[in-house]
């Protein structure tokens, strides 16, 4: 419970109030890399989701058990006070009791396409920070029914993205339960996996591989609002909302193949000569 998506998880239940966030709440990441997930949302995905979904009123009582005996530090927290509201949740329905099926539904991938990189500022070029290996992307074809279009409202469509963020977002785009700025990609690397059939002390073992560092921003009493550009308030989401779903045509930007087409550079991929 001290790293990766647990110790996220742990930090959503204590300062996250689910009385706030209703079942259509979605969650919306962006990354420049993405690990193998597996075969199907079923082998690590979901698990992922349901930690991002946590709040104070959605854990079991061995998970609350767990988290409250964790350390938590300090979060960084909004002044923001007022009340986030829903008219979207179904009638007799709690925020903690969200359907498996729903639930898998609720979560969106913001992704560069090859388009485009194509058509960026830096041309194929910016794709060489955007690392998504063609032998990965055999692996969960299934992933790409959850990506988005990269596409700002802040001049930046044209540059390719390397940050990296997650979410939780109101149906209406307009609050947020949290916001986490973070160098992890999606990838188990990242956020750990679970070790088969392993025990520690009693406790499950989890394995992760890389160092990340992030910020976990929630509200003081309710809900971080959106950047309003009227007034300059509100918490800034890079990329444009509601994210749009990758069209029929589009694909996902990947940086071992080979593109013909010319860039805005008239240039095609790779292109040696650069060091791309």
């Amino acid at each position: 419970s001290l790293w990766g998506y647990p110790r996220l998880r742990n930090l959503l239940h204590h300062f996250v109030d689910g009385s706030k966030v209703r079942p259509g709440w979605r969650i919306v990441a962006n990354c420049s890399s993405i690990g193998t997930l597996g075969a199907s949302k079923t082998d690590w995905l979901d698990t992922f989701i349901k930690a991002l979904q946590t709040t104070n009123s959605t854990l079991g009582k061995n998970q609350r058990n767990t988290v409250a005996n964790a350390q938590v530090p300090h979060v960084a927290q909004s002044t923001q006070q007022k009340t986030a509201q829903d008219s979207n949740t179904p009638p007799g329905k709690s925020p903690g009791n969200t359907p498996q099926t729903e639930r898998q539904c609720l979560f969106q991938l913001v992704f560069p396409t090859v388009e485009m990189v194509r058509n960026s500022l830096m041309g194929y070029c910016g794709g060489g920070s955007v690392p998504y290996q063609l032998q990965t992307h055999r692996r969960q074809p299934w992933l790409r029914n959850h990506m988005c279009r990269w596409e700002s409202d802040y001049g930046r469509s044209r540059v390719v993205p390397h940050i990296k963020t997650y979410c939780r977002i109101s149906p209406d785009m307009k609050k947020l339960a949290w916001f986490l700025l973070t160098s992890a990609n999606l990838s188990k690397a990242a956020w750990g996996q679970k070790c088969d059939g392993k025990k520690t002390t009693n406790k499950e073992c989890l394995r992760v591989r890389s160092y990340e560092l992030g910020v976990l921003f929630v509200a003081k009493d309710s809900a971080l609002s959106v950047y309003n550009p009227s007034d300059r308030s509100g918490m800034l989401v890079p990329y444009k909302l509601p994210p749009q779903p990758y069209h029929s045509p589009d694909k996902p930007w990947i940086c071992d193949v080979s593109y013909k087409e010319m860039d805005t550079h008239g240039n095609t991929w790779p292109i040696p000569d650069l060091g791309c």
